[in-house]
């Protein structure tokens, strides 16, 4: 899947523990990768955001519930943080200029 922009990504504390149970439960194309992610994001109800925490830069990827695999956003969680808090900028400036006219 390829998204222009970041997809609604919900990152709150509340939402982690259901998050986790959720991740028990869905069914991956690899079940031997179930223990090399941990998810830390839920997007739009279906889908969430996965660190790879076997790898030690801690690539992102993104799980797909249409199949059950994973697709790498980022090279590492650094760069994922790098490229999310500067889209979010550019997204907030935007929201700025409109609010201006």
């Amino acid at each position: 899947p390829h998204y222009r922009s970041w997809p609604s990504v919900s990152f709150l504390v509340d939402g982690i523990q259901l998050l986790f149970e959720e991740y028990q439960d869905c069914e991956l194309e690899d079940e031997d990768q179930r223990e090399h992610f941990m998810p830390f994001g839920s997007i739009e109800d279906s889908q969430f955001l996965a660190v790879n925490i076997k790898r030690k830069d801690c690539p992102v990827y993104m799980w797909e519930h249409e199949n059950g695999k994973f697709y790498k956003l980022s090279a590492s969680l650094d760069d994922f943080i790098g490229d999310y808090l500067h889209d979010e900028e550019g997204v907030n400036e935007e929201r700025d200029d409109e609010e201006e006219e």
